[in-house]
């Protein structure tokens, strides 16, 4: 029976997945797991650190979907590379770029946690959320990786809200005049209690980028 259902109906049911954490690349986790520093919990699709201090994560879902990254206690993400420490993207392929459509990813803390990592790529269709009591810093540490790119495949929109404190900004000196600390192609809204600091002092380039 199975066989008779389209495509699209059978690909909107696939769940989000992990495909990198704790430096082991090319993954896909759907289900329950735990590793060092981190477990996470398929029911409600919600991603916990606590003390983690690893190689970068990188998160795959679908439109309409949600998934949350939890923080307790310190955490960092390191990229060994020189790419992106935490990359999500949703792989909706549908002809309209609908933002009702675009996956939920949402960092949050109940308890003033913390993560430190070396620059955010939001790919396409997601709604990037930093909120509850948490403390994000991304620090570039390589030329041309942003602090926080939001789109360029597609479109994504960035919210900061709640009490939640972001720290954006470049550790090393940017080779391109061009270079934007935080290019986001749609919707950056700020709307929180808590502190903001976008530093390009050092990238050559402008602070923040909007596009469409």
């Amino acid at each position: 029976c199975l066989t008779l259902l389209p495509a699209a109906a059978l690909a909107a049911n696939t769940p989000p997945r992990i495909t990198a954490i704790g430096g082991n690349e090319n993954q896909n986790i759907s289900t329950n797991n735990r590793g060092t520093g981190w477990s996470y919990d398929a029911a409600s699709t919600t991603l916990t650190l606590d003390g983690y201090n690893g190689g970068r994560i990188e998160v795959v879902g679908d439109k309409k979907q949600n998934f949350t990254l939890k923080l307790a206690g310190n955490n960092t993400i390191k990229n060994s590379s020189s790419g992106y420490g935490l990359t999500v993207t949703s792989e909706d392929t549908s002809p309209y770029d609908n933002p009702d459509d675009y996956m939920d990813f949402t960092i949050t803390s109940d308890s003033g946690a913390s993560l430190k990592v070396n620059g955010i790529e939001i790919v396409k269709r997601v709604n990037f959320i930093i909120g509850g009591s948490v403390d994000v810093v991304s620090e570039t540490t390589a030329e041309n990786v942003c602090a926080l790119k939001g789109g360029g495949v597609g479109n994504c929109s960035v919210t900061i809200r709640d009490d939640a404190n972001v720290t954006l900004r470049s550790g090393v000196e940017q080779t391109q005049n061009s270079f934007c600390l935080v290019p986001i192609m749609g919707n950056l809204t700020i709307d929180t209690s808590g502190k903001i600091m976008i530093d390009a002092s050092r990238t050559g380039g402008s602070g923040i980028r909007l596009g469409n």
